[in-house]
């Protein structure tokens, strides 16, 4: 059984991410370096639904991690490591894109 507060929590953390500008660039990004103007409307409509579906089970499996103590107490320690870590690969991402709009 789910309570009001749970029910609240993940309105707001959807809506959160949802207008989240970073997301919003990511998963952009993603779309940007995988779709060619070759590919079939199939492939473009299987990308479509899968993205998000895959954006949705990751951000359970995170929302589930780090509803545990001891996850949630390790990520802390470990968080500014694995943002900086995460910022250098999206950095790769735009360089890569970036790149390949000149050529």
């Amino acid at each position: 059984v789910v309570d009001v507060k749970q029910k609240n929590a993940f309105w707001v953390g959807a809506l959160t991410n949802l207008t989240n500008a970073k997301a919003i660039a990511f998963f952009s990004s993603i779309f940007a370096l995988v779709l060619t103007p070759d590919m079939s409307l199939e492939t473009k409509v299987a990308l479509g639904v899968a993205i998000p579906a895959v954006n949705f089970m990751w951000f359970s499996f995170v929302a589930f991690c780090l509803s545990k103590d001891n996850v949630r107490a390790r990520y802390q320690r470990w968080r500014q490591i694995i943002d900086r870590t995460v910022g250098t690969i999206m950095s790769f991402f735009g360089l890569k894109l970036l790149f390949s709009l000149r050529g």
